[in-house]
This record gives C-alpha cells, structure tokens and sequence, in this order.
C-alpha cells in the first residue's frame, strides 16, 4: 500500500471475517484504520463509523480525506451496485489507493453467483483510474496485483 502509514484507510466492510482479520495486521504495522459498516462497529481495535455503501452520500461522508479505502463486500443480492458506489465514492474524494479483496475463482462464466458477480468490481477498480491493490484468493493460495497509476 503506497499511501503513507500515518494517513487514514478506511476499511468498508469491517466486521466480517476478513476484516477481523486484516484490519489487526494494518493496525500492527502502524496504518491509521478506521471500520467501516452500517452499524459503525469497532472492528480489531480501529474505531467504527458508520457508512452505507448503497448511500452515495454516506459513502461520500466516509472516505472524505481518507488516503485509502479497503472493500469487501459480502454476497448480497445487489454486491455489484455496492462496489460501484463505492469506487465512484472513493473517486470523487480523492482516494489515492483501493485495496479490493476479490473472490476465488472471479469469472463471468463462475457457477457460483458470488465468484460470477466480481468481475464487474473487478473492472470498474481497475477502470476508475485510482492505484489498486487487489487481493484474491487462487488454487489455495492468494493471489495480490498491486496496479499504480503511471
């Protein structure tokens, strides 16, 4: 992640399993985290705010001044309306680093609805023009592609 340490990341989609398990680490190595979530919980010792992914202008509240955003998004009927707003949000206020987490196996042709749904975020991160760090699980194994601007 190429934001300084010190500056803020917000990490959408806090309370599941993976942000109770990253946002620890990013916490231990000194980042400045805030949980994001409807409830506004606290999530591994970062502080909770509460943010709607499907209101812009919650979103929009949310990542103000915010240098990165962390995005989960769990299998919800409209998932893929959720990552657009969310990356539209982090656009327009100026987010200098999305840090996606994709699914295994993320292809239109999937059989499985939550794999076959990411590649729409997948393309609308890579199309929004923002540095991105995508992690995804591959084969067992976890795959990272870490994009810059040039």
């Amino acid at each position: 992640m190429n934001p300084s340490i010190s500056s803020p990341l917000l990490f959408l989609g806090a309370p599941g399993l993976i942000g109770n398990q990253v946002i620890p680490a990013l916490k231990n190595a000194g980042f400045s985290v805030l949980a994001g979530s409807r409830r506004g919980l606290s999530v591994g010792g970062a502080p909770g705010v509460s943010v709607d992914m499907r209101d812009p202008s919650s979103l929009a509240g949310a990542m103000q001044g915010m240098a990165a955003v962390g995005l989960v998004i769990s299998d919800v009927k409209d998932m893929e309306s959720l990552g657009l707003n969310a990356i539209a949000g982090a656009k327009s206020a100026g987010v200098r680093r999305l840090l996606w987490f994709s699914s295994f196996g993320a292809k239109p042709d999937n059989q499985a609805r939550f794999s076959r749904r990411h590649p729409v975020i997948d393309e609308a991160v890579r199309a929004s023009g923002i540095p991105y760090t995508r992690v995804r699980p591959e084969n067992a194994f976890f795959s990272c592609d870490t994009h810059c601007k040039t």
